[in-house]
């Protein structure tokens, strides 16, 4: 289903499903008057303060993919 947009607020949940080395495996759902419309898994490249200060990006390709319920 679609994401209704002005109509009204929108609930984002997400959890860490897993953490490997320095990858976050991530679930999330958007939900609207208690329905969920979408929800998707994601994978974060985490790093330490001193690395993401420097402006250090992961170098690995998009792994996250959407999930329409």
């Amino acid at each position: 289903s679609s994401v209704p947009v002005g109509k009204g607020p929108l609930e984002i949940r997400a959890r860490l499903k897993e953490m490997k080395r320095n990858f976050a495996f991530i679930d999330a759902e958007i939900s609207h008057e208690g329905k969920v419309c979408t929800s998707c898994e994601m994978i974060y490249c985490t790093f330490s303060k001193e690395v993401a200060e420097k402006g250090l990006t992961c170098k690995v390709p998009c792994l996250s993919y959407p999930k329409i319920l």
